[in-house]
């Protein structure tokens, strides 16, 4: 798992051409939602924001809980077992 920031997903997303790669390389790819937001702050200025919501395997997640909800029900899940 890994969690990115904005710094990260601009300049893997220049370095790469995408972010498809990550999810193979780190399994669970987390987004906390503020990076997304300011990703689309700069929106204007590339479709980084757009992509990030377009690769399967890459997650945003609200601050207020600091869980991915997918994650959540899956830790719970695994834990029952």
């Amino acid at each position: 798992m890994i969690i990115l920031n904005s710094s990260q997903v601009i300049h893997l997303t220049a370095a790469l051409g995408g972010l498809d790669a990550l999810p193979a390389l780190y399994g669970r790819v987390l987004v906390p939602e503020p990076v997304l937001w300011e990703l689309e702050a700069g929106a204007r200025l590339d479709d980084t924001p757009r992509r990030l919501r377009t690769v399967p395997g890459i997650e945003v997640y609200a601050l207020a809980t600091g869980v991915c909800r997918s994650w959540l029900a899956s830790w719970t899940s695994a834990r029952r077992r």
